[in-house]
């Protein structure tokens, strides 16, 4: 009878503590027509790691209509294991997050299980109407607020729950309210993200390794100007110390390509820069300057040097401040505080006339014009906002029409290839530098971080 006792007792136990480590991949939305996302290898990355043990069960929602990619996510787990893949639509993420829910609160997983989630699409900035921020389907756009759900829930039940976002803009993912749950994002809420970041993070995935552990390899192996964030209590000291500092100088813009740093952020309703051109107006560059010194040598390690990081701010601030001199001897000043509302359809987007004047809107026009799009609303919206491309084109001819100095900002950028290169090696120089700075406060932080963490004990 004692040894019927102590058998029931060992399952009784070894079923208390067993593990089930769910995994959902999504994302790939807004890519347009081709064979191939440029997620690609991130999605092999990933695939590669669910291959490498039988601990997670997978879950894939993934834009469709690219038969390459297709195929990298049919390849992507073994013949054994189930995995649902579906194509990443607004409503497919949101039953995804109410069916983890359902199953937290079922208590289908429990406490000693994990959920990592891992979001790979484009995203849009914060607006008034998001805590966090919108990201691309393939039927439009989703807002991760409804994460926030997935995280109390999870939380209440002492659930291990992972948030890694990659998209653009991602640093408004570290909005969600959370003291249990580990967010990660591939870049500031200003900054764009790039998929270099999302390959290495999902290459550096292994078993035994911790989410911060993955975060900061990811972050001494990144080449892309970007400011990676992770919801460490080191982690968010040096983001409200450095983020809004450093975000103005991992401004990057591709040459060379039809859809580039102001038209892209216009699709998503954003203020666009040109070559960080309003943010240069407004800048008080010494001031900044001496501030972000101050800011390091009171965190970092004395061994370690950081004047490299300082030196090509400067470069960089002085390259900058040219190009103020001669905007505001063209009237951009007062372009930028002139705003211009375009409506058509129920829908507007507002401008300010720099912006207009700097816009290729020929290149956006055609751009959208190859976007597929499912629902009405946002045939809808797309169409409004082609009809509003036309009437700031009408105003831009009219600006340049009205003062001859106007075709001088107008044609600014397309004319100075130089000044995009530069700012590109400036702002990758930069980003360079701030990796070592970055992890040397980082690890002075973490010694005196005396509270959980969830990222290190989030361990794959």
């Amino acid at each position: 009878m004692s040894s019927i006792v102590l058998i029931l007792a060992t399952l009784l136990s070894l079923s208390t503590f067993a593990q089930t480590n769910y995994l959902a991949v999504v994302g790939g939305g807004g890519e347009p027509k081709g064979n191939t996302t440029i997620f690609d290898q991130s999605l092999k990355n990933v695939g590669n790691f669910i291959k490498s043990s039988d601990k997670w069960i997978p879950r894939i929602a993934f834009n469709g209509g690219h038969p390459l990619t297709e195929q990298i996510i049919n390849d992507m787990t073994p013949p054994h294991i189930y995995s649902p893949k579906k194509p990443f639509t607004k409503d497919e993420f949101e039953d995804l997050i109410s069916r983890y829910k359902t199953k937290i609160e079922n208590g289908d997983i429990g406490p000693s299980d994990k959920i990592l989630l891992l979001i790979d699409t484009h995203g849009a900035k914060k607006s008034d109407k998001e805590n966090t921020h919108l990201i691309s389907t393939n039927d439009g756009f989703v807002s991760l607020d409804g994460l926030q759900d997935l995280i109390d829930t999870a939380e209440a039940h002492n659930v291990k729950l992972g948030i890694v976002d990659a998209s653009c803009h991602s640093g408004n993912t570290l909005n969600l309210k959370s003291e249990k749950t580990c967010v990660i994002s591939a870049t500031s809420p200003f900054n764009y993200g790039f998929t270099s970041w999302s390959d290495t993070f999902s290459k550096n995935l292994k078993i035994g390794k911790n989410l911060e552990q993955i975060f900061l390899e990811s972050y001494g192996e990144k080449s892309e100007p970007s400011f990676p964030m992770i919801s460490t209590d080191a982690g968010k000291e040096i983001q409200r110390e450095f983020q809004y500092i450093m975000s103005r100088y991992l401004v990057y813009k591709e040459k060379d390509k039809d859809t580039d740093y102001f038209t892209e952020e216009i699709t998503r309703g954003l203020n666009p820069l040109l070559c960080d051109m309003t943010t240069v107006i407004d800048s008080g560059p010494l001031e900044e300057l001496l501030k972000l010194e101050q800011i390091i040598k009171k965190n970092i390690n004395p061994s370690t040097s950081f004047h490299g990081l300082i030196s090509k701010i400067e470069k960089y601030q002085a390259f900058q401040l040219a190009i103020k001199k001669d905007l505001l001897a063209n009237g951009a000043e007062k372009l930028k505080k002139t705003n211009k509302e375009m409506c058509s359809d129920d829908y507007c987007q507002t401008w300010t006339e720099l912006e207009i004047l700097t816009m290729d809107i020929d290149a956006e026009l055609s751009r959208i014009k190859k976007i597929n799009v499912a629902s009405e609303t946002d045939k809808k919206w797309y169409s409004s906002y082609q009809k509003n491309l036309e009437k700031a084109k009408i105003h831009k001819g009219q600006l340049i029409a009205s003062q001859s100095k106007y075709s001088k900002i107008a044609n600014y950028y397309k004319k100075n290839n130089d000044l995009v290169t530069k700012t590109n090696q400036m702002s990758m120089g930069i980003s360079n530098e701030l990796q070592s700075v970055y992890n040397s406060i980082y690890k002075e932080k973490s010694r005196k971080q005396t509270g959980p963490n969830p990222c290190k004990e989030f361990v794959l």
